[in-house]
Parts: structure tokens; sequence; C-alpha cells
């Protein structure tokens, strides 16, 4: 999976939880490493692979222990190009997961941020 394409699903998971800091720095990097600007207009601009995983990243942001094997069979189903493999599925999977428990960090701590500085 591609570099921007994974901080563009960071940048989805900490949208999720309304973490700023999170999402400022994962939108910053995933231009800088050549994402498409316009999937930064929301969810619905980017690719439909991309929108895909979006069921699992609210399940993974608000309920966990709810996934089952029937929300990852739904990824990998067929050999289109809007589905995912299992390899990047894992990754994607990991990244949503990492950036998931950093925003829970984050917030916890009651980390303020506003574009320029840390509150």
């Amino acid at each position: 999976m591609a570099i921007c394409e994974r901080h563009y699903i960071a940048l989805m998971a900490a949208s999720r939880h309304r973490c700023y800091f999170l999402m400022d720095l994962h939108g910053r990097e995933f231009e800088r490493t050549g994402g498409k600007s316009e999937w930064l207009k929301g969810l619905s601009y980017a690719s439909e692979k991309i929108q895909n995983i979006d069921v699992l990243n609210t399940i993974l942001a608000h309920q966990p222990w709810s996934t089952n094997v029937d929300h990852l069979a739904m990824l990998i189903k067929c050999c289109s190009p809007a589905n995912w493999c299992l390899s990047e599925l894992v990754q994607a999977s990991i990244v949503l997961a990492q950036t998931h428990v950093l925003c829970s960090f984050i917030l916890g701590n009651d980390i303020k941020y506003s574009n320029e500085r840390f509150v």
C-alpha cells in the first residue's frame, strides 16, 4: 500500500475521534507524500477501495470487540480493484488500530491543538 494511502487511512481514523492534531498531521503528510488533494474534500472523493474500509474503521473506532470475519470477508471477497488483498487489509487494519490508540492517548491526556501550536 502506498505511503499516501496509509496517511489517508490514518486521517480517516483520526477523523472518527475528531483528533485535530492527528487529522492535521496526516492530512499534511498525505499531500506531502503525493496523495491527491481532492481526497481531502471528503471520503466520497477518495477511491472506492478506500471508501470501502470506512465500515471497518467505524467498527474499530467504537466497538472493536464486535469485529468479525464477515466484516473482513466483504473487503476481500473478489478480485475487483475496489477490494483489498489480504496483506493490504492487514496493513490497513494496523494503521487504523494504531491511530485509534494514539487518538485515545492524545484526547485522554487533554492535549489541545490549534493549527500552529500545542495549547
